[in-house]
């Protein structure tokens, strides 16, 4: 990934809880015919070493699988906060107009080596943990027992375990850091007027 030094994000923790946020992935592998791409939950394991596991799983019909098993190589992309930047909201437009559009946004891109997994037992343990990692912060969270086990049973027939370990990471966060703080301001303030709330934070945090 292209990243200028002014949009590179180093910081491990702020990777690590951009991807806890927004656990939806793109996973890309070389199958028979190119390059493929499936949107996949996944769950982050760190550990003290520093090493990163990412966990999700896989229809058995997906191709992903028969890639994956014969070379494991992949690359897992997950995306923050992102908008439109207008230029009219740069004080840059009144001084001397020399402004364009752009998109700002954050990205983390995890390389790695992907492991098929046909354990039952371990499968469950993932659907347990992917279904309470969104349903915690619900008021009356759904939970897997709540699915007569012979559904659930045959569900897991069906699918097939994805455990990623991360070779590398690179993250990107393109927030209007090489703008003059007037240009930055104004642009917060319109994307919230615009309702874009999340990256406007992210802006005023980067």
């Amino acid at each position: 990934m292209y990243i200028p030094p002014a949009f590179r994000q180093t910081d491990v923790e702020a990777q690590r809880a951009l991807i806890a946020a927004h656990p939806l992935a793109q996973l890309i592998s070389l199958g028979e015919q190119g390059l493929q791409a499936d949107p996949l939950p996944l769950l982050l394991d760190s550990y003290p070493d520093g090493a990163w596991r990412l966990r999700g799983h896989l229809a058995r019909a997906n191709p992903h699988g028969k890639s994956l098993a014969r070379d494991g190589a992949c690359l897992v992309i997950f995306q923050g906060e992102a908008g439109y930047i207008s230029p009219g909201w740069y004080a840059a437009k009144a001084e001397h107009g020399k402004v364009v559009p752009t998109w700002n946004y954050q990205t983390v891109h995890c390389h790695g080596q992907a492991q098929m997994i046909n354990d039952p037992a371990w499968l469950m343990a993932l659907l347990r943990a992917l279904t309470d990692n969104q349903e915690a912060r619900r008021q009356a969270p759904w939970r897997v027992e709540d699915a007569p086990a012979g559904f659930i049973d045959t569900l897991i027939g069906a699918i097939v375990g994805i455990e990623i370990r991360v070779t590398r990471t690179e993250a990107k966060w393109k927030l209007s850091q090489n703008r003059s703080r007037a240009d930055r301001d104004g642009a917060i303030a319109g994307l919230m007027a615009d309702g874009n709330g999340p990256l406007a934070r992210a802006m005023g945090r980067g």
